[in-house]
């Protein structure tokens, strides 16, 4: 009789979870492994003073074997184990102890199922504990334990791309991490191939519009995790280095004319060789001042192109001549060539200079009021003003301005447009880099 009862009880369980236990009819043991998703996120600390935030836990394999007189007589003898031993001996002897319990109450009758339902829901309030206190050692598997569990989760799930439409396998998706938004791989590869190939940096961010996040480019290794290739990604990072480079005031560019590369620098590291590697800079907005001429300090002045590693000055340009070398910057007035001076006169004349970076813009079309591609500043064109991001168009409203009614002034572009600034304050705006 027992065994009819034990072979009845396995063979429900094999059915109940066919393919996560492990059945041996012969031993009457059944093997399971069963999953730790925690309702609510637990704080583990390690004993090397660091601290992790997770919401799945490795599994823990319960084995169950039945003795001669289950279940009328004995109880089920229960062994416990957790990959990568996490589980504290304490937790895990009432975990196993809980079976005699539940065995008990049920008036020495069948109840694995009960048993292994009671271990499930432990392990998703997380043991009852409000945080876990584990070794060093588990805090990089346990971690790369929990990236991959949401990975498989996200792979077998469903979603509607928003761009095509379509219902897509998670294993064809990628999520953004900044916002979270969900595309599948081909739509994501070729709106970022188009966007890189138009050299549009700035439009390597979420293609949800109504995405509420801030608007933060991607790195590269979301690129690469979508499938986009090494080289439109490497593309991608050059171009948004280089306009960081041509944005920021502080750039120093090497001499020599076969290089032109610029000078080492920890404001605009170089490009690793692996792109997963790469330091993301969006969010360093600190441009310092230029450096003087007269600087006492050695390491202001000496400069060295990454590329080709020539040591030079920053301030003269010529080859490195040590701290205590009194120089002059290349080009001054007396150097100056005539078509130089004439280049630098239409710049200041001509061109207006955005008050954030100094880029000299000209206006070939539409109203005076305009946006840096640079450094992202809403300016007057008519004047460089300052323009608020949030009512960029009050600065043409206010009477005491002088550009007061005059947004679309020269609406055709700067060959037509009559402008109404005099020179003087051009002169004051524009800095010729």
């Amino acid at each position: 009789m027992d065994d009819d009862e034990r072979n009845e009880e396995l063979s429900a369980l094999q059915a109940i979870y066919p393919d996560e236990i492990a059945i041996d009819l012969s031993n009457y043991i059944a093997t399971l492994d069963v999953n730790v998703i925690l309702a609510k996120p637990i704080t583990v600390h390690f004993s090397s003073d660091e601290t992790a935030v997770l919401t799945r836990l490795p599994p823990l394999r319960l084995r169950m074997s039945l003795p001669p007189g289950y279940p009328g007589r004995k109880a089920p003898i229960i062994i416990i184990t957790s990959h990568h031993n996490w589980l504290h001996p304490c937790e895990r002897d009432k975990l196993e102890a809980a079976a005699t319990t539940l065995w008990e109450e049920s008036g020495h009758g069948q109840m694995l199922y009960s048993y292994i339902d009671h271990v499930q829901q432990t392990a998703e309030q997380g043991l009852g504990l409000d945080w876990l206190v584990l070794p060093g050692h588990l805090k990089a598997p346990l971690e790369t334990y929990e990236e991959a569990a949401k990975r498989d989760e996200f792979h077998q799930t469903s979603f509607f791309c928003g761009i095509c439409l379509d219902p897509k396998r998670g294993f064809d998706c990628y999520r953004l991490e900044g916002c979270g938004h969900v595309f599948c791989n081909s739509c994501l590869q070729a709106f970022y191939s188009d966007a890189i190939a138009e050299g549009n940096v700035r439009a390597v961010v979420c293609p949800d519009a109504t995405c509420t996040s801030t608007r933060r480019a991607l790195h590269p290794r979301e690129l690469l995790a979508m499938g986009l290739e090494d080289a439109i990604a490497r593309r991608y990072v050059v171009m948004k280095r280089k306009k960081r480079l041509d944005a920021d005031k502080t750039t120093i560019y090497c001499p020599r004319s076969w290089c032109q590369a610029p000078a080492r620098g920890a404001k605009v590291p170089p490009i690793p060789p692996n792109l997963n590697d790469y330091i993301d800079i969006d969010d360093d907005d600190d441009v310092d001042k230029p450096i003087p001429i007269d600087t006492p300090n050695e390491i202001d002045r000496l400069s060295i192109c990454e590329k080709c590693e020539f040591a030079f000055c920053r301030i003269c340009h010529k080859s490195w001549h040590g701290e205590f070398t009194r120089c002059r910057p290349p080009n001054s007035e007396e150097e100056i060539s005539a078509e130089d001076q004439a280049s630098f006169d239409y710049i200041k004349y001509h061109l207006s200079a955005c008050p954030q970076c100094s880029a000299p813009v000209q206006k070939t079309y539409g109203c005076n009021h305009m946006h840096c591609n640079l450094c992202q500043t809403h300016f007057c064109y008519l004047c460089s003003a300052w323009l608020h991001p949030a009512n960029p168009y009050a600065h043409f409203n206010q009477v005491k301005s002088s550009c007061y009614m005059l947004l679309w002034e020269g609406e055709e572009g700067d060959e037509t447009a009559e402008r109404d600034v005099g020179e003087e304050e051009m002169i004051d705006v524009v800095e010729v880099r």
